[in-house]
């Protein structure tokens, strides 16, 4: 029977036990120089273990544990181990060493990359040769308990260059995940987009229920983007993810576009209401003119009235006159008297408060008057005010 130098001892439960016992096998003999003996290589399938390992056990000189958690718990790696005449131990893994293993020296390999492993295993394989020389006097040398210091190897290498086929298992330590990383982004993210929206809201704030529609469908589908960038951070297969990202984005876009639809991303249009008065009063010192029909300006952010060149300077008030009101009384006056610029167009908002309305007061009017002149609603009369404004044009500003 011929001699080996080591019987490779490992359990085969684990992929990683499996390919820590190749690669330490292929080290020994070719970087060291040791004739091996191993379950993988030289025992054929269908051949009695038990008989293998006896063998094993008489032919090899010592007898190399692969030491992790699963070989500490396996049955047949105990006997192996029992029945060795010497032993060589090398950890692999967080592993503690208990029962016969405890009182070992070991090779600690756990956590170091390749070119550390084999230095470490080539370094403290063999024992050290006794020196020729003198070793030095000991009172030369510091007798200070320094602690060992633990050796600062990378836990993430770069892929290996080397040629070798085998390469050994990487041990990484954990990290903070990605999934982590892209909760805390998210939260960040949409809490920058909630305060944009805040912000926007209190500076820019609907004047009209359409827009508040608008933006009810904003905070649902940023909800939307927030509760999938939740799902995202979580383990799912590429294909989701990848779906996952092209939603996420979409949805906020969409609450952006949506937010800013009703008074910022559409372009403002006209829609003429009357083209002249259809009639003009005057006393000679206060004057009127009024459009009369049935108008709906509960959606419209403002009115634009338009006058000749020549009225520049006249003052007037508007009214709006629901259907509800008496037409001798100043009801629905907006009391702020407006000069007309030279360019004849007069823009103002339409806010129901400053008509005294009500916004379902605004959906049937039936008049729409330009009082200027010494008019008893004019109080008191203001310089400027003693000429007649007539418009030839009224326009709402609406978003369709």
């Amino acid at each position: 029977m011929e001699k080996k130098d080591c019987f490779i001892s490992y359990t085969t439960r684990t992929e990683a036990d499996k390919r820590w016992a190749i690669w330490l096998e292929w080290f020994l003999r070719e970087k060291l120089g040791q004739s091996t003996l191993m379950q993988h290589y030289d025992s054929p399938p269908g051949g009695n273990f038990k008989i293998f390992m006896d063998e094993a056990l008489q032919q090899a000189n010592t007898v190399v544990c692969i030491l992790s958690h699963t070989y500490m718990q396996s049955l047949n790696c105990k006997e192996e181990f029992s029945n060795a005449k010497d032993l060589r131990l090398i950890k692999v893994d967080d592993c503690t060493p208990v029962g016969l293993l405890a009182s070992r020296v070991y090779i600690n390999v756990c956590g170091l990359d390749e070119d550390a492993a084999m230095k470490k295993l080539t370094a403290e394989w063999n024992l050290p040769p006794r020196p020729k020389e003198n070793p030095g006097f000991p009172a030369a040398v510091s007798t200070s308990t320094k602690s060992p210091e633990k050796p600062d190897f990378p836990f993430e290498q770069e892929p290996s260059t080397k040629t070798e086929s085998e390469h050994v298992p990487q041990q990484v330590k954990p990290k903070k995940s990605t999934e982590e990383i892209n909760v805390k982004f998210l939260g960040a993210f949409l809490l920058l987009l909630w305060v944009s929206m805040a912000v926007v809201a209190f500076c820019f704030p609907t004047l009209n229920p359409s827009d508040q529609i608008f933006d009810a469908i904003a905070w649902l589908l940023s909800v939307s983007a927030a509760f999938l960038g939740l799902l995202m951070s979580k383990k799912t297969s590429p294909a989701l993810r990848s779906v996952g990202k092209t939603l996420f984005f979409v949805l906020i876009f969409l609450s952006a576009l949506f937010c800013y639809i009703p008074e910022r991303l559409w372009a403002p249009h006209w829609q003429v209401i009357a083209m002249s008065p259809s009639e003009v009063w005057s006393d000679g010192k206060a004057y009127s003119a009024y459009a009369n029909g049935e108008f709906d300006l509960s959606l419209s952010r403002s009115i634009r009235l338009t006058f000749d060149s020549s009225q520049a300077g006249t003052k007037f008030r508007l009214r709006l006159a629901p259907s509800s009101a008496d037409l001798n009384e100043p009801s629905g006056v907006r009391w702020e008297m407006v000069s007309i610029p030279s360019n004849g167009i007069v823009t103002l908002p339409l806010k129901p408060e400053d008509f005294r309305l009500k916004r379902e007061d605004m959906r049937q009017l039936i008049q729409i008057a330009v009082l200027s002149g010494d008019n008893a609603w004019n109080r008191p009369t203001m310089q400027g005010a003693d000429k007649q404004a007539v418009f030839f044009k009224i326009e709402k500003l609406t978003n369709k």
